[in-house]
C-alpha cells in the first residue's frame, strides 16, 4: 500500500508565516495523510521543536509526535514527513497508520 501526505497545516501560523523566532520555538502542526488511492485523510498531529525552545524552556517533558530542527521550516517539515512515510511498508491502512504513531500523534490511536 502506498501512502501519501495530503496536507499540512498549523493552527498556529497560516504558510508560509514564521515563528516570530523561527530558532525559538514549538509550534503544533497537523498533518493529513492517508492511501495515496483513496480520497481520505487522517490526522496525525506532532510539534516542531527547537533546540533554543528546549534551552528556554528547560522543564522536563516527553518528546513523543517532536520534530527537532535548528529552524522551523515549511519545507523542511514536509521533506521530513515525506521521508517518513517513504519508509513505511504495510498492506493496510492500519498497520501503515499504527507505524507512524511511533513517530506522531494519530486522531485514532487507541481508538475501538
Amino acid at each position: 500500500m502506498q501512502i501519501k501526505l495530503k496536507g499540512l497545516f498549523s493552527i498556529e501560523l497560516n504558510e508560509p508565516e514564521l515563528p516570530a523566532d523561527p530558532t525559538c520555538c514549538c509550534v503544533l502542526m497537523s498533518a493529513d495523510i492517508g492511501p495515496s488511492d483513496a480520497a481520505g485523510a487522517d490526522q496525525f498531529n506532532f510539534y516542531v521543536v527547537t533546540p533554543g525552545f528546549l534551552a528556554k524552556y528547560p522543564e522536563v517533558r516527553w518528546g513523543h509526535a517532536n520534530l527537532h530542527m535548528p529552524e522551523f521550516d515549511w519545507s523542511e517539515t514536509k521533506r521530513m514527513l515525506d521521508r517518513l512515510i517513504a519508509g513505511i511498508r504495510a498492506d493496510r491502512w492500519e498497520d501503515a497508520a499504527n507505524q507512524l504513531c511511533r513517530f506522531l500523534q494519530w486522531e485514532f490511536d487507541g481508538y475501538h
